[in-house]
């Protein structure tokens, strides 16, 4: 079945919005960005959005060429249209509850990621992103990341689902974090960090964040809630986890 059908994209931090911020010139951007839980994954594209109903979804984005995307699945190819335009396509997702689906479209001038790092074990990479001038803010957050998805995949015995993990943090965001399968999205404010600055309740607030988010991986994606009225057990199971690996990674 083929549907064609169109969305609106808006400001008010729900389903696909637009996020702004001011470069480094002082110039006023935006920046794409998705946040589909409890159930705005309706408002983007035809689904059943209630949580035990799962899918799997084949991303493909057509964008001007001065924009990079991040999707769930991994980057696989891209096309140049006659227009100029590309389609950037990305791998399969698992199959996930529509909450989880998550997408970011910003400007490659202003956005990057820290390089991969991986669990050679397991051949899985992680790796954070956000604006250029803050990628230094985020080195404590790229660390707790990669401590966390080691330990929780020796802990639960169950190796993380996906070859991959991007931690992406933006200017606007409802909340800490959210747990989008492969793409997990933050608010700047939570996952900054400065090393030479920073105090001990700053360290401690992007580490647990960091270990719920990933603890969520199982807790929530890999065993989903059949309805919303589960939501306290994903929750409760992620709360108790991120303790365990933030003693994991900062016993002090």
């Amino acid at each position: 079945m083929h549907i064609a059908y169109s969305a609106n994209i808006d400001r008010d931090l729900q389903g696909l919005y637009l996020s702004d911020y001011t470069d480094a010139n002082g110039v006023s951007r935006t920046l794409l960005v998705s946040h589909m839980e409890p159930t705005f994954a309706r408002t983007v594209l035809p689904c059943v959005d209630e949580p035990a109903r799962k899918a799997i979804f084949r991303i493909a984005i057509n964008h001007d060429p001065f924009y990079e995307i991040w999707a769930n699945g991994e980057f696989e190819h891209s096309d140049v249209l006659d227009d100029g335009r590309i389609t950037s396509y990305f791998t399969p997702t698992l199959n996930m509850s529509t909450f989880l689906l998550a997408l970011i479209v910003a400007p490659k001038s202003d956005f990057a990621c820290r390089p991969y790092r991986f669990i050679h074990s397991k051949n899985i990479k992680s790796r954070v992103c956000g604006r250029i001038g803050i990628l230094t803010q985020l080195i404590y957050a790229d660390e707790v990341a990669y401590q966390s998805l080691n330990f929780f995949n020796q802990y639960f015995d169950i190796d993380y689902a996906l070859p991959k993990i991007e931690h992406f943090v933006v200017p606007d965001f409802a909340g800490g974090g959210m747990e989008n399968y492969g793409l997990i999205i933050y608010s700047e404010t939570g996952l900054l960090f400065d090393e030479n600055k920073g105090s001990t309740l700053q360290q401690r607030r992007v580490t647990v964040l960091v270990a719920h988010e990933i603890a969520h991986q199982w807790f929530g994606n890999l065993v989903s809630p059949a309805w919303w009225g589960e939501l306290w057990l994903k929750e409760g199971f992620a709360n108790y986890m991120e303790t365990l690996s933030a003693d994991f990674i900062e016993p002090s």
